[in-house]
């Protein structure tokens, strides 16, 4: 594993960068230290000099990367009337399944908002053979009722964090608890107003297994780091509003502002 330092960026610059990014072996590896946006300036740059030399790379990275590597400009944030999507008369669906402690107090003041029902997904019923299709079955039922009702929901998944005796195991974990949301959110049958998925791993799953997004308009930005997509044709439920909203970002409220803004 490779990584690009703070000294690399601003004390070698973008020849640097490119010289880190050139010695790079396929399928190696970095990893990007970067404060603000000028320092993501300088590494978009190095990384156009060693793309200029035939290296190519796979990027995970947040919105702001996205944003500066296409050259796009800052943008204000969304109001609510452009976040309003296809059949927003509707109740709204918020998927929680991040366990970090920022993201379990944003569902704590969400949970407070008057009129929002929690349903909580216990991982201890979903890894017990016994009782994972019941519950998945009640979940999915709670779900369509409460969003025929046209009221918002938010879907949770148990605080409590089960580990395995292994790395392994504890990954097997949380792939079988990401695997009963896909299949919940597959069986719902009213179509949410709008959707909030809470975390890195629960969006991209959300999006690709559940709701079969391919490709998606990028409207921008509810908060800074939280971006809105509109569902387009080909995705389950297209014209609808989609916030992607990753695990440790926002304040404690900002989970609750965000619904309260797209109820309006």
């Amino acid at each position: 594993m490779i990584s690009v330092t703070l000294d690399n960026l601003r004390g070698g610059g973008p020849n640097q960068v490119s010289e880190i990014l050139q010695g790079v072996e396929k399928n190696g590896v970095v990893i990007v230290n970067a404060v603000g946006d000028r320092d993501l300036e300088v590494f978009v740059v190095g990384l156009m000099l060693a793309e200029s030399q035939r290296k190519h790379f796979l990027f995970r990275t947040a919105a702001s990367f996205v944003k500066i590597a296409a050259g796009i400009t800052d943008q204000a944030l969304l109001s609510p009337k452009d976040l309003v999507g296809d059949g927003a008369e509707e109740g709204g669906l918020v998927v929680v399944g991040s366990h970090v402690p920022k993201s379990s107090a944003q569902l704590d003041a969400l949970l407070q908002v008057p009129g929002v029902i929690g349903l909580e997904l216990s991982a201890r019923d979903i890894l017990n053979p016994e009782s994972r299709e019941n519950h998945i079955r009640d979940i999915v039922n709670r779900l369509n009722t409460t969003l025929g009702d046209r009221r918002d929901v938010v879907l949770y998944t148990s605080r409590e964090l089960v580990m395995g005796v292994n790395h392994d195991a504890t990954l097997y974990i949380g792939q079988q608890v990401s695997s009963a949301l896909v299949e919940i959110l597959r069986g719902v049958e009213v179509r949410p107003g709008y959707l909030i998925a809470k975390g890195g791993i629960t969006s991209s799953d959300v999006a690709t297994k559940a709701l079969g997004v391919k490709a998606a308009r990028v409207l921008g930005q509810v908060i800074p780091g939280v971006p809105v997509w509109k569902l387009v044709p080909g995705s389950r439920w297209p014209g609808m509003s989609y916030v992607v909203f990753p695990g440790n970002v926002g304040s404690d409220d900002a989970l609750a502002e965000i619904v309260t803004t797209l109820r309006k």
